[in-house]
């Protein structure tokens, strides 16, 4: 007896669920997926037509594939989906950092196989998470309040998940009100899926409320110099920044790149500052003696051009202001070095 018949067996015995007469009734289904899937401790791979709700899936079984069985996850020592080819292609792209053609290779697999929405590794469900992540890379916050709203069968998702799906609906609203962006986060960070939140979906909730405080002050205002009562938000913005940067640091740099650059931004717009550059030549005793605000953008600046890009901030939307910032560093230690 071949394997699969061995298996829809066994299958059909733990499920109490009668062979249908689907060769009298009509032409078998077409699978899309198929499955390794084991029980009693022997593996086949088996033809899965669709999910029969969470955990329960429904396979075909029988010489001519003519027969339909029902089977629970939980009742199977192994499930695990064969990756199909075009979600395979799909994370080739993700990997490799084509974000726009992976989200539209993402969108197109979580319709295809959304059929299967509700079992543990299912390509539809993995691809809808990661077309959003890819929304959320690329910073379109309209796409990903779209796509965080209407994920499919959010009902289905574990907490982990469910707790990126909350995040991401506060980051769908980038910039946002202030208020309404703090109680939202506050709220999450408070809730059980708050608790679940990982590192780099922390950071992006600090990056939203810098967003949000950012937003507090006019573009033309961020684009001189801002007024004393306008600062206090701005250097509240630029915690946030600097908190959400150092969160999200890792494979994935768009994000604290951005988080990184903006903060040099509103350092440089606070009062004093362009004065300060504007002030002469700089040597030891000016540079210790400058403003905190002065120091803090410079040395950002420094680390855009020379540690976290590879081609010397070229790259960079504000790789004008990163070169302008750069000349104003000053090395003290060869100063040191020399006195030694």
């Amino acid at each position: 007896m071949k394997a699969i018949n061995m298996l829809a067996i066994g299958l059909a015995a733990l499920a109490g669920v009668p062979m249908a007469a689907s060769a009298q009734e009509a032409a078998a289904p077409k699978t899309k997926l198929q499955a390794f899937v084991m029980i009693n401790k022997k593996t086949a791979r088996v033809p899965v037509t669709q999910a029969d709700g969470k955990g329960k899936f429904i396979f075909l079984s029988g010489d001519l594939l003519d027969q339909q069985l029902k089977m629970d996850v939980d009742k199977c020592g192994l499930f695990k989906f064969v990756t199909p080819a075009d979600h395979a292609e799909a994370l080739e792209a993700y990997r490799a950092g084509e974000l726009a053609d992976a989200r539209k290779k993402f969108a197109a697999v979580k319709e295809k196989y959304a059929e299967y929405a509700g079992l543990p590794g299912n390509p539809s469900t993995e691809a809808a998470q990661l077309e959003l992540d890819c929304a959320a890379r690329m910073m379109d916050w309209a796409a990903v309040k779209s796509l965080a709203g209407g994920f499919p069968h959010a009902d289905y998702l574990d907490e982990d998940a469910q707790a990126v799906i909350s995040v991401a609906k506060v980051l769908g609203n980038i910039p946002g009100d202030l208020a309404a962006q703090t109680e939202a986060i506050k709220a999450l960070l408070e809730s059980p899926a708050g608790k679940k939140l990982d590192i780099e979906q922390y950071g992006r909730l600090r990056y939203a409320l810098a967003r949000a405080y950012e937003a507090k002050v006019p573009a033309e205002a961020l684009a001189s110099t801002v007024t004393a009562e306008q600062a206090p938000d701005l250097i509240k913005a630029v915690d946030n920044y600097c908190q959400a940067a150092l969160s999200t640091h890792g494979a994935h740099m768009e994000l604290p790149l951005d988080a990184m650059q903006r903060a040099m931004q509103l350092l440089w717009a606070q009062p004093g500052v362009k004065e300060y550059a504007a002030g002469g030549a700089m040597d030891t005793q000016r540079w210790n003696a400058a403003p905190v605000n002065f120091k803090d953008a410079v040395v950002l600046a420094q680390l855009l051009k020379n540690v976290y890009t590879n081609d010397g901030g070229a790259s960079l939307p504000q790789k004008a202001l990163v070169e302008e910032l750069c000349k104003y560093y000053y090395n003290a230690e060869k100063d040191r070095a020399k006195k030694d």
